[in-house]
């Protein structure tokens, strides 16, 4: 029976060993959230014996290592707090004077003034978690809370393992306290990673609201233990940031609430939002509300590409594989950005669970002593950042508490000029080491960086030949004979037999992206005959060209040339362009390569050409600052890619989004400093449709010369990529463009 029960359990058990350690992952432009483990470390390095009774306690707190006692949790004492004199609050800004210099002071490492709370709040379809500040001596013959790692996992898995494993975790925090007087206080927000939950991070958690600050603990189910065993309740899907902005909200009613512990002490006016791994797409996801002040993220891989604007901290063990990705994401950040890498540490030294490792109580081996067949790159995993030689986890919180609690004490304000964020902090946690760069210059230009604005702009088109289209132009509907009627907001319901699309192979500037696209098209889906490139290249992908070859207005010069050239110079549709890491403009091998939409107008000379070295603004929405292409140089060309990008178009009643998936970048560097080149990639044929179709209307179809019902045909048809199994069909298609640039300086 024994034996069977393992054999039940091994398929989840990869996922419920995530559970128990708190769960990480990768999250970035095209990654995803792999159920690995996390953990986190004590400040001890005492070992304690690793057969543990049922149900024991571990407590949590980054002044003290977690212990293992018998139950029940209430026997724990706490952890001594300051009294209630001189509190450090987190309420208003600090009066400048004549101190000293404490910038290399690491003044947040332990534990702050307060004594913490903790409750939970529910948000419809999950709880959150929530640590707040609590005034000293509001907790006397209160016992502190604590919760189970069982209290996670479904009963059918649960009743699959040793009772012994079911460790109960003391926090440092007392449940339903009401929250300090000395409030309102900041928000912090904190997303789990993969497989996690949104009690494992309790330790270092508890100290940041020590500091006073609000600290709400997200449930992250889309990506935790239920939908990694496939238990995800049915219609169980919020992205990550409509997670956040109802646990905001939520906070918010609670702050109104009388009858709540955090009644009148919430300051929503001032946010800053953090993840773990995979909780990364949550950290960085609010980029564009104004009460996000700052955000953090811990070993969260690229998941801050594309984001500017807001004070960034970056936190990794260096031991973690994906430490030298997070150190470029910080390279190809903007001020003011601040990134901390700490020895000895690694992926899963952020959780409770990794403590416990630490600590000697090895449950992942007493899975396999039982019979469990975890694999053995799964224990790899599971303690990584928990073994003997790694830094003491709470030793690792204590740093990350501190630069957490100082990068948010500067971004509201609350310490003119910073504490412990300059060059000399490194040295004050020996004997930790760590590598600590920060750079708070938003006016400095920096080194190895090139801008651009984009001074031209066209539609790449074919140069076979003087016979572009050899059937003939199409017409549009009052031409044809008799004139066809149809509704250009409902494009299928007529069929335009007239519409002529290009055939046979011709020579195209362009590139191989099927090659390249993730995931790929199905090798039977949406076959297409691919065109021939300049010098002869095969596999040229350039469907667009294909589907709207024959219409006139879209010939090179035409009207829609025409009207999107005078849009990159009006404003109307603004593109900057940003290389970083260049050393070399004529060879380098590791350039990055970032486009923003903006909302400025491009300075203009008297012949109404842009003008170089114009300050222009980087749109504030994230949507509109694609994710980092990493590219090189050879002979003063770049090629980067694949990256997906987003700009705007603003042409009278034209308006909406160009979407570019899978896109790469040619760019030329000129000696004169401009550029030209192309840009190719996939965009979704229904965006496509919805500006020349639906909202250029049938007059816009008579101007440039086409019927909607033959548009939407030719663009639907020849669509090569994005397949969508369900319908079994592309849903975009290959573009290329053409344009021009000139350097520009990119405030971000």
């Amino acid at each position: 029976m024994r034996e069977a029960a393992i054999r039940t359990a091994a398929g989840a058990l990869s996922l419920t060993i995530a559970a128990l350690l708190g769960g990480c992952g990768s999250s970035g432009s095209h990654a995803t959230a792999t159920p690995t483990v996390a953990s986190t470390a004590t400040s001890s390095a005492t070992r304690l014996p690793s057969a543990t009774p049922p149900a024991t306690v571990a407590t949590s707190s980054p002044t003290a290592p977690p212990t293992l006692t018998a139950p029940p949790p209430a026997t724990a004492t706490s952890t001594p707090q300051p009294t209630a004199t001189a509190l450090d609050t987190a309420t208003a800004p600090a009066t400048p004077s004549a101190t000293p210099d404490e910038s290399g002071v690491a003044k947040y490492a332990g534990r702050g003034p307060y004594i913490v709370g903790v409750t939970t709040l529910n948000i419809g379809d999950r709880d959150i978690e929530v640590w707040y500040p609590v005034d000293p001596g509001s907790e006397a013959g209160a016992q502190k809370a604590s919760y189970a790692s069982f209290d996670v996992l479904p009963p059918a898995i649960e009743a699959l393992l040793p009772p012994d494993l079911n460790i109960v975790v003391q926090e440092d925090a007392y449940r339903d306290l009401p929250i300090s007087h000395a409030g309102p206080f900041p928000i912090l927000t904190f997303s789990h990673g993969s497989g996690g939950f949104r009690q494992a991070y309790s330790g270092f958690l508890t100290g940041i609201a020590s500091h006073g600050y609000v600290v709400a603990s997200l449930d992250h189910l889309e990506w935790g233990l239920l939908a990694q065993v496939g238990l995800l309740p049915a219609g169980t899907n919020r992205s990550a940031s409509e997670v956040a902005l109802a646990a905001l909200d939520r906070l918010a009613l609670a702050n109104g609430d009388d009858t709540s512990p955090l009644a009148g002490g919430v300051d929503s006016t001032r946010v800053a939002t953090s993840g773990h791994s995979a909780g990364g797409a949550a950290a960085f996801g609010l980029p564009d509300k104004p009460e996000v002040k700052a955000m953090i993220g811990y070993a969260t891989f690229e998941s801050s590409s594309g984001v500017a604007g807001k004070p960034i901290l970056l936190v990794t063990g260096a031991e973690d594989a994906g430490a030298p990705i997070l150190e470029q994401a910080y390279d190809d950040l903007s001020p003011i950005k601040r990134f901390v890498s700490i020895d000895h540490a690694a992926h899963n030294s952020f959780t409770d669970q990794c403590a416990i490792i630490y600590g000697g109580n090895d449950f992942i081996d007493e899975l396999v002593a039982a019979g469990f067949p975890i694999p053995a790159d799964l224990v790899v995993l599971a303690k990584d950042g928990c073994r003997p030689e790694n830094l003491a986890p709470a030793e690792v919180w204590k740093v990350v508490q501190h630069f957490t609690v100082a990068h948010l004490r500067a971004a509201f304000g609350q310490d003119d000029p910073p504490v412990g964020l300059g060059a000399a902090i490194a040295d004050a946690f020996t004997p930790i080491t760590l590598h600590y760069r920060s750079d708070d210059d938003v006016t400095t230009p920096q080194a190895g960086v090139r801008d651009f604005v984009v001074s031209g702009f066209g539609a790449v088109v074919g140069t076979s030949g003087a016979d572009v289209c050899p059937g003939g132009f199409n017409l549009n509907p009052t031409q044809e004979v008799p004139p066809l009627l149809e509704d250009c907001q409902n494009p299928s319901a007529v069929h335009d037999p007239l519409f002529h699309t290009l055939d046979g192979v011709e020579t195209v500037d362009g590139f191989d992206l099927d090659a390249t696209a993730s995931p790929p098209t199905p090798p039977d889906a949406c076959v297409h005959q691919s065109f021939i490139g300049p010098n002869g290249e095969p596999g040229i992908d350039l469907q667009y060209w294909r589907a709207v070859g024959c219409v006139r207005g879209f010939q090179a010069g035409e009207i829609a040339d025409t009207v999107v050239d005078q849009a990159v110079r009006d404003g109307s549709m603004t593109i900057l362009i940003e290389l970083r890491g260049v050393d070399d403009a004529r060879n380098d091998d590791d350039v990055r390569v970032q486009i923003f939409a903006s909302t400025d107008a491009p300075p203009l000379g008297a012949d109404g050409s842009i003008l170089p070295y114009g300050t222009l603004t980087a749109h504030p929405d994230a949507r509109y600052r694609s994710s980092v292409g990493n590219g090189s140089i050879v002979d003063g060309v770049l090629t980067a890619g694949p990256f997906d990008l987003r700009v705007r178009l603003n042409i009278q009643i034209v308006s909406g989004d160009l979407t570019f998936h899978d896109a790469r970048l040619r760019l030329t560097l000129d000696p004169d400093g401009t550029a030209h080149g192309a840009l190719f990639g996939y965009q979704p044929t229904d965006e496509l449709y919805d500006i020349y179709g639906r909202k250029a209307g049938e007059d816009g179809a008579s101007a440039l010369g086409y019927t909607c019902s033959g548009l939407y045909e030719a663009l639907t048809t020849a669509a090569d990529g994005d397949y969508d199994s369900a319908s079994g069909s592309c849903t975009s298609i290959s573009t290329g463009y053409h344009f021009n640039a000139v350097p520009a300086f990119i405030v971000r």
